[in-house]
């Protein structure tokens, strides 16, 4: 059979995964060797502080360092690294002492139970106010919306966070001080310990990165608008909520849904932050203090989830995209 023909039987979400999976392959294999070659050529390592000390003898520091790995060359040590990964570890956490996976992998759950609601937060605000704008340019209050988005989008998560925390101790909201609830708090208080310890970084989240999507989704409504086959709709007669389900929305959904894609790990980083400030227990402060002792692996591992977030954001966009455009199919 010829290569074309077989080419053409391929299923177009097939040439996607298999074009992203190759993507991703090469840019977390490079991401992940900066990350190592950074902490290579910055001056110090763990136990800079340690050597510092003069209680510990000469002798005693050769061996930590030995146990450790800290003087094995870098490509060897990034060649063990990936060796290790293939099993699932992600190498050990040197002020743990435990691989670096089982400590990231309580954190990440966090990380994405926050990232998650404030992308819902964001989308029920942004997308009918973008929507309400589209339509009504003209209108005195999608003026002050679009201003007060521009206000929003300017100020940074940690002054929107100082503010939350303001309001919170006003009216008596209690802080984040970790996802799970105290043992003799039933289902229900624990819900609601979890809802009102999400609350504040969820919000102040939310609160940067709505303007963004108000902004994108207004000009993909409004180029919607403008499209021959919407205008010829309207024209017809058709009721405004058939023009606006079947003719609209799917011609605005594109740019839309791609925006929310490659946002995702945009979100993840901005969230360790937030996360860090109001005491969220996901990956930012565990990253924050990872750093600072260069406890390699876990920053190491840290980076590839968010990276993975990111292109795992990308792929579920393209599919997305791919199944709701016909014209792509073709």
């Amino acid at each position: 059979m010829p290569a074309t023909q077989t080419s053409e039987r391929v299923p177009g979400w097939v040439s996607v995964v298999l074009s992203r999976s190759l993507q991703a392959a090469v840019t977390l294999g490079l991401l992940s060797f900066c990350s190592f070659a950074l902490f290579e050529w910055i001056p110090g390592d763990f136990l800079t502080e340690t050597a510092a000390s003069p209680a510990v003898s000469p002798e005693t520091l050769a061996g930590l360092r030995d146990r450790y790995g800290l003087d094995t060359p870098l490509g060897i040590r990034y060649a063990s690294w990936l060796e290790g990964l293939t099993r699932g570890q992600l190498g050990p956490s040197l002020s743990y002492h435990r691989d670096a996976m089982g400590l990231l992998l309580p954190r990440l759950g966090a990380t994405v139970l926050l990232n998650l609601t404030a992308l819902l937060v964001a989308l029920v605000v942004a997308l009918p106010l973008a929507i309400f704008a589209a339509q009504n340019p003209e209108s005195r209050f999608a003026g002050w919306v679009g201003r007060g988005m521009q206000a929003s989008l300017a100020l940074p998560e940690l002054v929107l966070v100082l503010a939350l925390f303001a309001v919170a101790q006003a009216y008596g909201v209690p802080m984040p001080g970790g996802a799970a609830a105290p043992a003799d708090e039933s289902w229900l208080g624990g819900l609601y310990s979890l809802l009102t310890g999400l609350a504040t970084p969820a919000i102040a989240l939310a609160a940067g990165t709505a303007p963004s999507y108000f902004g994108h989704m207004r000009a993909a409504w409004s180029e919607a608008l403008a499209e021959s086959y919407v205008i010829a709709a309207r024209q017809a007669g058709l009721p405004p909520k058939v023009v606006r389900w079947r003719y609209l929305f799917p011609a605005a959904a594109n740019p839309m849904v791609s925006l929310l894609g490659g946002s995702l790990g945009g979100i993840l980083s901005a969230s360790l932050l937030v996360e860090t400030v109001t005491g969220w227990p996901g990956l930012g402060p565990l990253l924050l203090e990872a750093v600072f002792s260069r406890d390699v692996y876990v920053v190491v591992g840290a980076v590839m989830f968010a990276a993975s977030a990111q292109m795992a954001g990308n792929l579920a966009a393209d599919l997305v995209i791919l199944r709701m455009d016909p014209r792509i199919r073709s």
